[in-house]
């Protein structure tokens, strides 16, 4: 079963020109208040999980994260 590697996003909100939510207890923030850069950021986090990465140091990584021009 895959059960164990389900990430779920609760407390989605997007103002203030961000997308915040959590994953477990840690809350990410990303730049930008695009719904669709949700699940994207929920592929990499579970990528970098899966290679060792703690939440915390992910979410550090994905609040820098800097569209490209024109996105």
């Amino acid at each position: 079963s895959h059960a164990d590697h389900d990430l779920r996003a609760t407390d989605i909100a997007m103002d203030a020109g961000r997308l915040t939510f959590r994953v477990e207890q840690q809350r990410f923030e990303i730049a930008l208040p695009c719904p669709a850069l949700l699940t994207n950021a929920l592929l990499a986090i579970a990528v970098a999980r899966e290679v060792g990465v703690p939440l915390d140091l992910i979410a550090e990584g994905l609040q820098e994260f800097q569209p490209s021009a024109g996105r």
